[in-house]
């Protein structure tokens, strides 16, 4: 298992440092709107990891399944990917005031409506804070299968669902943005929009599209991984950049710690990078190589624009190469040519980023391991 399921009695340990608790330690007032999927226990649900309010899922909105269902392989073929029937799911819909305190709203979630909720949560939130410092995590669980949309948005798009999906969430940033510069806080307000993973390419159509990118969610190519990343705030980040430069999300906490005047904790090793300097004034950025995880091992590196792979996916599982197979993404994004035999410099740093790399890393507990049924919420 990859993630937490609603049968998982464990949680994203709660000794970790969050952005939530980093800032809140600065005196920001936060909140969680949306998808946690970190531990659905009242131990380990956003109260506990630094947010002083939740409102939304515990966890993604495909869990928590009514009846027993096909195989992933199988579902988008199947009467569970008709998005029209929300009664195949449980999922309940949670807020949150205090640690240890969670109030079930709804169950199931009423998900075509779910967007528009989470919304006027956010939006609410950020009405009422205006005046002080405050961290919203705003985390839809749109466009993740199945797919919902407002009866406003249903049928609005030339795209299908996934497209009145999108158009929504659009609406949404529109509304959150249009609540920053009502509020007048708009130019002293850090936005971020991103997302986690690449398309779903197991349902088609409803899965989203990585354009010319190779793979998608689940492997290792640059389809699976490279997402959009838009910072916003006016006065500040100049507008109209773009950032050809590596980042992740690893890079976030350090860089809003710079940002923000927070106080990184000192007893751990951070292995994000700052990028604010990249962000404020178009200097390169700190981020020069990255490893990619497959579970627990590793299947490719990336060093500048040189990314080596040692397995890469297959429907069939997992294809392992030997010798690795090495791209170069400044002129070869979608990773279609193998230069293994032309690139001697990059041939020998990768591997060797790779077992350093490994030589700082201490297995830790498998929380995802344990599945029990009376762990659910009832």
């Amino acid at each position: 298992r990859r993630v937490f399921f609603d049968n998982c009695p464990n949680g994203m340990p709660t000794d970790e440092v969050t952005l939530a608790e980093m800032l809140r330690e600065s005196g920001y007032a936060t909140m969680c709107v949306g998808k946690w999927h970190l531990g659905h226990r009242p131990e380990y649900l956003p109260n506990n990891q630094g947010f002083d309010r939740y409102f939304g899922i515990p966890y993604s909105n495909d869990m928590d399944v009514s009846k027993p269902r096909p195989p992933y392989h199988e579902f988008a073929r199947t009467s569970w990917n008709n998005s029209t029937d929300p009664s195949l799911y449980n999922v309940p819909l949670i807020r949150s005031d205090g640690p240890m305190e969670y109030e079930i709203v709804e169950r199931p979630v009423a998900q075509a409506t779910l967007t528009k909720r989470l919304t006027d949560e956010a939006v609410g939130f950020i009405r009422r804070n205006a005046t002080e410092p405050f961290f919203l995590y705003l985390a839809h669980p749109q466009p993740h299968i199945p797919l919902f949309a407002s009866p406003s948005f249903q049928g609005d798009s030339r795209r299908g669902l996934y497209g009145d999906v999108l158009k929504e969430l659009d609406a949404s940033v529109a509304s959150i943005l249009d609540q920053l510069k009502a509020s007048g806080i708009d130019n002293n307000t850090l936005v971020i929009f991103t997302s986690d993973n690449g398309p779903w390419s197991t349902f088609s159509y409803h899965g989203g599209s990585q354009g010319p990118l190779n793979g998608s969610k689940g492997t290792s190519w640059e389809g699976g991984f490279r997402v959009p990343a838009i910072f916003r705030m006016p006065g500040k980040i100049p507008a109209g950049t773009t950032i050809r430069d590596m980042g992740c999300g690893l890079d976030l906490l350090p860089t809003i710690a710079t940002l923000t005047g927070a106080t990184l904790p000192a007893d751990r090793v951070i292995d994000g990078v700052d990028l604010s300097r990249t962000l404020l004034h178009g200097e390169p950025s700190a981020r020069k190589q990255f490893v990619f995880y497959n579970g627990r091992d590793v299947w490719a590196a990336r060093q500048g624009p040189w990314k080596l792979h040692l397995k890469t996916a297959r429907p069939k599982g997992p294809m392992t190469h030997d010798p690795p197979i090495l791209f170069q993404l400044d002129v070869d994004p979608s990773e279609r040519y193998n230069i293994n035999g032309h690139a001697a410099k990059a041939m020998k740093a990768l591997p060797a980023l790779i077992e350093t790399h490994l030589q700082t890393m201490q297995p830790g507990p498998d929380l995802m391991k344990a599945v029990d049924e009376s762990a659910r919420i009832q």
